[in-house]
């Protein structure tokens, strides 16, 4: 199984783009699907409360997601947002704010360890980035009654956690591409990001 990370800051496109991909290819998708956490509405009113339950949940479904993507055999499968940003990047910045004491911090970061068995190693980063400001316009943009709550603090702490995840990465992101500069549900714009995965990793 060849395994296509799709990372970056929310707003940045990470959907469209695994979707236009999955529409050219056939490759199965990996996602973090909102309507399947039971904790996220919830979360969004009392943060303290869920926020040790919504971050399990997302990091869970994925992971049940992807055994079910080997399970049916998917040659390539793309991942909208790997755990590992799910950790490094949205938990801690839960624990930066406070939402999450530091020993639920450390019992995710356990959960963490023990899901991260099941995931075979990434085999390209496809990393979009964008300003902060351009990200939480696109976030209001969207409409999202949950995500209308969030604030422009909150987007940079998170665009500030991806960026130091960003460079902590073993294997920086082989494709990194800035979302203001292209439109990915413009298809010659998705063909060529096909064309450059598929340079760089055989067998896709």
């Amino acid at each position: 199984m060849i395994v296509i990370a799709i990372s970056g800051m929310v707003g940045t496109g990470k959907t469209t783009l695994s979707n236009v991909l999955s529409q050219l290819t056939g490759w199965s998708i990996v996602r973090e699907d909102v309507r399947k956490n039971p904790f996220l509405a919830r979360f969004y009113e009392d943060m303290e409360r869920w926020g040790l339950a919504s971050q399990l949940s997302f990091m869970n479904n994925k992971t049940t997601a992807l055994e079910k993507s080997i399970a049916d055999g998917s040659d390539v499968v793309l991942v909208d947002r790997t755990i590992e940003e799910d950790f490094f990047v949205f938990c801690t910045v839960l624990r930066k704010y406070k939402i999450i004491s530091e020993d639920e911090f450390n019992l995710i970061h356990s959960y963490y360890k023990l899901l991260l068995r099941s995931w075979p190693k990434v085999d390209i980063h496809v990393y979009l980035k964008d300003s902060d400001e351009n990200c939480f316009q696109r976030i209001l943009d969207r409409g999202d009654v949950l995500e209308s709550k969030v604030e422009l603090g909150y987007v940079r702490t998170v665009g500030e956690e991806y960026r130091r995840w960003r460079n902590t990465l073993a294997v920086p992101p082989q494709i990194e591409l800035v979302s203001s500069d292209t439109d990915f549900r413009v298809l010659t714009n998705a063909r060529r990001v096909l064309d450059h995965i598929r340079n760089l990793v055989p067998g896709t």
